[in-house]
Order: structure tokens, then C-alpha cells, then sequence
């Protein structure tokens, strides 16, 4: 069932140290609050820095970033609206909250990548269609980011 889903991300910065008990701690007692108010998402920290992506109605999640705004540990930098999925679905529809390590951003490679654009050909009947043509137009450019790091030959 397509939701009236708002969706944003926010980067802060940290006004205190956190360790790595103070961030479970934190992701546990949001998702808590996260599933009363229906809202899904996840939080990446490193160096400093707080990237959230929040998901939900527009009235509990201006609402809840009311909260994180006047939150002293942190300082607030930026926010931005982001355009729902093209389905409407949620894209977290089971992390109320997550806590997100940097093992698992840098586990995604540029082979997943690729096996998720091969799966979405096959999906649309091995056809090119408008969702096939958006995930091509998309690993594209997750694979040109590689080319900086890697360089086949």
C-alpha cells in the first residue's frame, strides 16, 4: 500500500564525545519511540559526524527533527527532503531505527551493485523499461564512483 511518506537526511556534529555504547544506546531507545509514531530510517556515525535518514508522516517527523535540532549533544548542519521511493513504499520498512557500522557501508561494493541491476533487468522481462532505465542510470554512477579508487586494466 503506497503511504504519504516525507522522507529526509540531516548531518550534525557532535557536541560530545560518543563511544560506541552511547550510539546502541541511543539507536535502541529511538527505535522504541520510532515504532509508536511509525517511523523507520537509520543512523551513521563516524568521525564526529551524524548522517540520519528518517521516514514516516510528515507531522511525526517534523516533529521528532523538532527534538533533534534543540538536542545539546549534537550540533545540527544541515537537512534535506528526499523524494520517496518511486513506489511510494517505505525504503527502511523494518529498522524503526538502525544503527548503521561502517563495516556494512563499506561492504557494499561495486559487485552488489551490479547483481542488484542484473536482477532488476531480469525482473522487467530482460526488457529495458523506465525502472530498468533508473537503476541502469544509477549503478552507472555508483560505478563511476569506484573509478577513482580502482583501476582496471
Amino acid at each position: 500500500m503506497k503511504e504519504d511518506l516525507y522522507c529526509i537526511v540531516y548531518v550534525s556534529e557532535q557536541s560530545i564525545p560518543y563511544d560506541m555504547n552511547m550510539l546502541i544506546d541511543l539507536a535502541d531507545i529511538s527505535a522504541i519511540k520510532n515504532i509508536s509514531i511509525g517511523i523507520t530510517g537509520f543512523l551513521y556515525y563516524d568521525k564526529g559526524y551524524f548522517f540520519q535518514y528518517l521516514e514516516g508522516d510528515r507531522k511525526y517527523v517534523e516533529q521528532l527533527m523538532s527534538k533533534i535540532k534543540s538536542d545539546p549533544t549534537h550540533r545540527f548542519i544541515n537537512l534535506k527532503e528526499v523524494l520517496p521511493s518511486k513506489d511510494g513504499k517505505r525504503r527502511f520498512p523494518h529498522w524503526s531505527m538502525r544503527l548503521i557500522k561502517k563495516e556494512f557501508i563499506t561492504s557494499i561494493t561495486m559487485e552488489n551493485v551490479i547483481m542488484e541491476y542484473m536482477l532488476s533487468f531480469k525482473e522487467a522481462g530482460l526488457e529495458f523499461n523506465e525502472h530498468s532505465n533508473i537503476t541502469l542510470d544509477t549503478m552507472l554512477l555508483n560505478i563511476s564512483k569506484f573509478q577513482s579508487k580502482y583501476y582496471m586494466y
